[in-house]
């Protein structure tokens, strides 16, 4: 190596590296984060000199040269960290791109002549990439790193083999200098060039000098059960639930499956068998999981099911699966609910190749205004203590849970609360009210609190009387039916709010609080808290609060109005026994 090294030692802190995630792509790292030096080759440049980094296997032909594991990596870029130390700003690096192994000088890429990006993959020919950055126009001057993209961001396919990330030192006498890693064990992967000798030699240290790359799945599989589309563009519920017409004998809502496939190859990937499993293990612990891909039908083609085209042949890109069951769940399973099914849908060949699946959940309510799963998983207040006019809100949007043209009539407000306060005063106690109110026409994602906003509810809000009183029972969350709620039409295009005032002066020790629902899969984020009577309310995503809504269709053709609580009979609370229930307090 005849290079005549020019070495500029800096005092750096300790900078950790691992596999770091940049836009389009992952960085594959050529230090292991320790930085003690910047230098140049020598000053001034030669003009073509080269800083280098490999990676793959030299002297190693396609396709087991490469160390990228993903068969269909795409080279989209690299990162350096540079900088100078001249007073006076100095031009960035001329030119970087990725070369493949010269075959007339094994271990070392061609960078001779200077070319453009020429997309060639011959060895020993021009580079398969060059930098196609526009910024920044000047080697920083303080040391930072560079973002670099190849052929305009679309990359470059893995050749299979052996490849060179170059970076070119500008010929001035105050070069921009790239950073150097002394201090770690030399991976041998750091490499030189000097154009005033034309020799190649081995780099000094580690090379800040690194690929990006970016690894498209081969297949992937995503699922999401869910609801009906009840308007244009509507992704549907997680939760699904009886839900009838204004005449109450057709359904409008069914079990529905939204399946996407990507190819994230340029062939097709043939002789893949669809498949959707359902897990009736909670409806009957006696049953077992069973494909039910042929249940479901495709929406828009009512007489083909999803395992109709088995075995698919996947094309390049993205196929979408929308489909449901176009019919009335069996009594059985009506009878069961609430409750969240499992499912999974996987594509799969019958050998080994490319395969991809996804697991869903399905919530399924007895009726709408039904959003929680019967389980309470916590219980809460809004603050500790609670103050006047705090208040927990379930909202309910009204294209999907009141979608009849005629009106909603909403008769009753259940509710699933803790009473703390039985042990500690010997009496039960109960919320300050429970409204039912408008969404706030100038507030988004907040209910409407003023007189003109209340649709009907119990008692006054800030009154400080326990209005809705809740009977002592000091054994965790309880189920508890408010019928005496005023019968109340409540327009198709306005969301119900269901307002819950905390009493004040409650505690996490010393009052009621109310009971919510954490199960992920199913939680809508439709829940929200307000403290001391300010608004707008804040969203509680990671929860459904256990508050329903009573409802029917107006007119509902004569037929007897299904007033009857929810939770009745059917909810499942696992938790039995005072203090087991987690109660805290939002703030």
């Amino acid at each position: 190596m005849h290079a005549r090294r020019w070495l500029a030692g800096l005092a750096f802190s300790l900078v950790p590296l691992g596999v770091a995630h940049g836009s389009g792509g992952t960085v594959i790292p050529a230090t292991t984060g320790f930085l003690d030096y910047v230098y140049s080759i020598q000053a001034p440049s030669g003009g073509n000199d080269r800083a280098i980094t490999r990676y793959g296997t030299a002297g190693v032909p396609a396709p087991n040269g490469t160390e990228f594991l993903c068969p269909n990596t795409v080279i989209c870029g690299a990162r350096t960290r540079s900088g100078h130390q001249a007073v006076t700003s100095a031009n960035r690096p001329e030119l970087l791109d990725i070369r493949l192994e010269d075959p007339n000088n094994p271990g070392f890429p061609n960078v001779v002549p200077v070319p453009a990006a020429t997309g060639n993959l011959t060895p020993g020919t021009p580079a398969i990439a060059a930098d196609s950055n526009a910024t920044p126009a000047q080697c920083p001057a303080a040391l930072a790193y560079q973002n670099y993209t190849f052929n305009n961001g679309t990359g470059v396919a893995d050749p299979l083999s052996a490849v060179f990330l170059t970076w070119r030192f500008s010929g001035t006498t105050t070069p921009c200098l790239l950073a150097l890693e002394t201090r770690a064990p030399n991976n041998t992967r750091a490499l030189l060039y000097n154009s005033l000798t034309a020799q190649y030699g081995g780099g000094p240290g580690n090379h800040w000098l690194e690929i990006v790359t970016f690894c498209p799945a081969v297949l992937t599989l995503s699922m999401r059960m869910h609801g009906s589309s009840q308007y244009p563009a509507d992704p549907g519920l997680a939760d699904w639930f009886i839900r009838a017409d204004e005449a109450g004998t057709i359904l409008d809502d069914y079990v529905s499956t939204t399946i996407v496939v990507d190819n994230g190859t340029s062939a097709p990937i043939t002789n893949e068998t669809l498949r959707l499993m359902a897990d009736p293990s909670v409806i009957n612990p006696k049953l077992a999981p069973r494909d039910v891909a042929n249940v479901f039908r495709l929406i828009g083609s009512p007489g083909v099911s999803l395992a109709s085209g088995n075995p698919y042949s996947w094309p390049p890109g993205r196929t979408v699966f929308r489909a449901n069951v176009p019919a009335a769940v069996s009594a059985k399973f009506q009878a069961a609910m609430p409750v969240n099914v499992p499912f999974i849908a996987s594509s799969a060949p019958p050998g080994p190749g490319p395969a991809g699946s996804a697991p869903g959940v399905l919530g399924a309510r007895r009726q709408r205004g039904q959003i929680d799963d019967g389980t309470a998983e916590l219980a809460s207040i809004v603050q500790n203590p609670g103050l006047t006019g705090d208040a927990l809100a379930q909202r309910f949007p009204a294209l999907r849970f009141f979608p009849t043209t005629g009106g909603t009539r909403v008769t009753r407000v259940d509710v699933t609360r803790i009473d703390v306060s039985a042990l500690s005063i010997g009496t039960g106690r109960g919320f300050d009210a429970i409204q039912l109110r408008r969404g706030d026409p100038v507030l988004l994602n907040s209910a409407d609190i003023s007189p003109q906003g209340l649709l009907g509810g119990i008692g006054t809000v800030g009154d400080a009387v326990v209005d809705a009183a809740i009977p002592v029972d000091p054994n965790g969350c309880r189920f508890y039916s408010f019928p005496t709620i005023p019968a109340i039409a409540a327009p198709s295009t306005d969301d119900v709010w269901a307002m819950v005032s905390i009493m004040p002066g409650d505690s996490i020790t010393s009052g009621t609080g109310l009971c919510g629902d954490s199960t992920a899969a199913t939680v809508l984020g439709q829940s929200y808290t307000s403290p001391g009577g300010v608004t707008p309310f804040t969203p509680s995503p990671t929860l459904n609060w256990m508050v329903r809504l009573i409802s029917l269709p107006v007119p509902f053709a004569g037929r007897p109005a299904p007033d009857r609580p929810t939770m009745g009979g059917n909810v499942r609370l696992p938790i039995t026994v005072y203090g087991q229930v987690p109660v805290m307090y939002l703030k």
